[in-house]
């Protein structure tokens, strides 16, 4: 059973890193337009955008190892992971509308 579980969170940490890493990507891709808007509050926003995006990646691949997968606590915590992924992502994407 344990190995089950070390299998299983080896699959999430990739899933998730694959998420956030397509996040980056059109982060990434959007930089240059902040940049050439020369707006101070599309430049904060992007930045807080990206920092939103690297908290969320971080949490979301430590959560696997902050609690017992038989616990309640495991299912909050993936539901929360689950919350800041959609955040980021529609954070991320109303940035080019602003």
């Amino acid at each position: 059973m344990q190995d089950h579980l070390e299998l299983l969170n080896g699959v999430l940490i990739l899933l998730w890193t694959t998420t956030f890493l397509a996040k980056f990507s059109i982060l990434v891709f959007l930089r240059g337009v902040v940049i050439a808007m020369k707006s101070k509050k599309m430049v904060w926003y992007y930045e807080i955008t990206v920092g939103i995006c690297v908290i969320g990646w971080v949490y979301v691949v430590a959560t696997p190892f902050m609690a017992d997968p038989d616990s309640g606590l495991y299912v909050g915590l993936t539901y929360a992971g689950t919350g800041v992924d959609v955040l980021s992502v529609v954070i991320s994407m109303c940035s080019p509308l602003h």
